[in-house]
């Protein structure tokens, strides 16, 4: 199936699939704003970098708490290097 990147808008007509097609006025009023849309996405990625890096170092100290002589030996090794 061709697509809608290599359809050149002279060319798109009524038989291309609907995806390639522009959205109709209702369709846009239907969704709303897309950058009210897009700015909201942008405000809940914004801390996320935050969130996955606490994840992390809990990760982390629970895994050194698990297994100390196991980090003790890895810490060694790279230290070594």
């Amino acid at each position: 199936m061709t697509s809608c990147a290599t359809i050149s808008s002279a060319r798109r007509s009524a038989t291309w699939p609907t995806a390639c097609r522009r959205p109709t006025r209702t369709t846009r009023r239907a969704l709303g704003n897309l950058t009210v849309h897009a700015e909201a996405a942008r405000d809940t990625m914004r801390w996320r970098w935050l969130d996955e890096l606490t994840q992390d170092v809990s990760h982390g100290l629970r895994t050194l708490r698990r297994a100390p002589t196991f980090v003790v030996g890895v810490v060694a090794t790279i230290g070594r290097c």
